[in-house]
């Protein structure tokens, strides 16, 4: 899933938010596949690649290295539409 990763990470980075955000992917895949896909977005991102011990753990992880009050879990096979993402009055939903 390395490329549906590179595309869910593009979808992000083309919605230019208003507001400061973080993009966290954790690979448990461990093959550095995923880290060539992504280089050209190294400065938006942070890879971490962790032993692969489940889908919970891979989340957990990714959680615990988050530094937002807000957190969103995002599979590979995700493709974000422009303003689907929204932030008003403190919350950050879905449209």
């Amino acid at each position: 899933s390395p490329k549906l990763v590179k595309n869910l990470i593009a979808s992000l980075i083309a919605m230019e938010f208003s507001w400061q955000y973080e993009i966290i992917v954790v690979d448990n895949g461990k093959s550095g596949i995923l880290a060539k896909e992504i280089k050209s977005y190294s400065s938006y991102i942070k890879l971490y690649e962790v032993e692969n011990k489940g889908y919970a753990h891979g989340n957990n992880f990714g959680i615990c290295k988050a530094k937002g009050d807000y957190i969103a879990i995002l599979n590979p096979d995700i493709y974000i539409k422009q303003e689907a993402i929204i932030k008003d009055f403190g919350y950050i939903g879905v449209k």
